[in-house]
């Protein structure tokens, strides 16, 4: 994570730390203004929408270069999956934090996800969100 760094979320539960991370926000949101000509559809949606505090689902890797990420009321689908990093999986289910968009090369984004447990890293060419009703019939991470 390149703004919304583990640190600085836990120094958040503080004033001055409140308005630290405001600032990140800010200085965030210069980044995804100047990152927009490069993002096409999924990816913008992905940048300007927020998915704080729902609980990851399911991670599958069902094709080498796809991914599935479902979270409570979303899913994202990415294709041309280049680098992916997940947290260990553990017992206890991890909270989205705060994500952000990166572009890595020409056609390829990067989503960084700041969970409860862990970090998410997904660089990519295609990223797709649906809302949608979490599945009972896939395995929980």
């Amino acid at each position: 994570m390149e703004y919304f760094t583990r640190k600085a979320y836990e120094a958040s539960k503080t004033p001055k730390g409140q308005k630290e991370w405001q600032l990140r926000e800010k200085h965030y949101a210069v980044h995804l203004r100047s990152i927009n000509p490069q993002l096409r559809d999924g990816w913008r949606q992905l940048a300007t929408e927020s998915f704080e505090d729902q609980e990851l689902r399911v991670v599958e890797r069902p094709a080498y270069d796809q991914v599935i990420v479902e979270i409570e009321k979303n899913v994202f689908i990415f294709r041309g999956v280049k680098q992916i990093r997940f947290p260990e999986p553990s017992a206890k289910l991890a909270s989205w934090i705060r994500h952000e968009v990166h572009v890595v090369d020409d056609g390829t984004l990067e989503l960084k996800v700041l969970l409860s447990e862990g970090e998410i890293r997904i660089a990519a060419q295609e990223a797709k969100v649906y809302r949608a009703e979490v599945s009972r019939y896939r395995a929980a991470v």
